[in-house]
């Protein structure tokens, strides 16, 4: 995996011209290889950006606030600092998920009535609510979000496999 990704992280991504890496970054190059799909509001700039404020709050904030639980050796190697890090999760995943609830989910979606690829990953990091001690009832638009992504036949055949 180190020769596809010297960072040794996932995602990586192997394209006809290169490897990319970091979620933000692959979300966008599948939206905009696809345009047709239309996971992305390529024709809108502002939206564009929003989606990009979105998708980057929820790997460099909301997904380390996550990993401080599972991989707290990243930050820190004094055993002590990783267990406070550990004890902070919880509380950090509600803050994070406080700011989506009140200034990133527009409507039934995070852009509004536009479906993105900003409302995939919102899915996937909401999904580790429960392990990190947070309730996703606690973010009624976060908790209703994340059931209309259940009901999309792409999430329910990939949760099949």
């Amino acid at each position: 995996y180190l020769a596809i990704n010297p960072k040794g992280r996932v995602p990586a991504l192997v394209t006809e011209q290169g490897t990319l890496t970091e979620t933000p970054a692959l979300l966008l190059y599948v939206a905009q290889r696809f345009p047709d799909a239309k996971l992305a509001p390529l024709d809108n700039p502002f939206l564009l950006a929003r989606m990009q404020e979105v998708n980057s709050f929820l790997a460099s904030t909301v997904h380390v606030s996550h990993a401080h639980g599972r991989r707290g050796s990243r930050w820190a190697d004094d055993e002590q600092a990783i267990a406070a890090m550990q004890q902070k999760v919880a509380s950090n995943m509600r803050d994070g998920f406080a700011q989506i609830e009140q200034h990133y989910l527009a409507g039934p979606w995070v852009l509004g009535e536009q479906f993105s690829v900003a409302d995939i990953y919102l899915f996937v990091v909401a999904g580790w609510l429960k392990s990190d001690g947070v309730e996703i009832s606690e973010f009624p638009k976060v908790a209703e979000h994340y059931q209309r992504m259940l009901s999309r036949p792409a999430v329910a055949k990939a949760l099949a496999n």
